[in-house]
């Protein structure tokens, strides 16, 4: 489990939304090398978060360091095509769409985390910033992302201290990201409701 702290992706809905398409993009140019990885037991997932992008690996511990490796290359030197680019916002923009569609049981915890979160978006605001993101918008923004961030690694299972370490140094050397001082370090927090409070939002 990697953990990249960085407040930029969400400092406001449209770097949020670039955060999110940017991930997507990662998952897209990856998705053939991925199925062979997953036949062969690995699995990896990247996305974004309050706190800045997360990256998860599970596998065979001898070959879970050529999967990051991998997923890190693709992250940095990242080349998005036109025509790629048009059918993952489709997808986002379809996805969107529907959300309203769910089963209300499905929304309910996403209203309940924006309502109580200090800083966090919902469908409508995404959806309202959507038809403005250009390739142009996420090719530019990403550099940024990954130009500065705190990384914390939690490793587990069957490997040792060193193994560790080198996972470590690898997303060091392939991203090469500035330290990100801890008084910036994002801290996803919740609203505490005042004693007797009595808050309604319809939907």
């Amino acid at each position: 489990f990697i953990r990249c702290r960085n407040p930029l992706p969400y400092a406001t809905v449209a770097n949020a939304l670039k955060a999110s398409v940017y991930t997507d993009m990662v998952r897209d140019a990856l998705e053939e090398y991925a199925y062979d990885a997953d036949l062969a037991g690995l699995e990896y997932n990247v996305s974004s978060s309050l706190i800045g992008l997360e990256i998860h690996l599970a596998g065979y511990n001898d070959k879970v360091s050529v999967l990051l490796e991998k997923v890190l290359t693709t992250m940095r030197d990242l080349v998005i095509k036109q025509e790629r680019f048009t059918i993952v916002k489709e997808r986002i923009l379809r996805g969107m769409r529907n959300y309203d569609f769910q089963q209300p049981y499905y929304q309910v915890g996403d209203f309940m985390r924006w309502l109580t979160s200090e800083k966090t978006f919902i469908n409508d605001q995404y959806l309202a910033e959507l038809p403005h993101l250009t390739l142009e918008d996420i090719q530019s923004y990403y550099p940024q992302l990954l130009r500065q961030m705190h990384v914390e690694t939690l490793v587990h299972g069957n490997l040792y201290k060193e193994d560790a370490l080198r996972i470590n140094s690898l997303i060091e050397n392939t991203i090469r990201p500035r330290s990100l001082p801890y008084a910036e370090w994002p801290i996803s927090r919740s609203l505490i409701f005042p004693p007797g409070g009595n808050f309604v939002y319809r939907r």
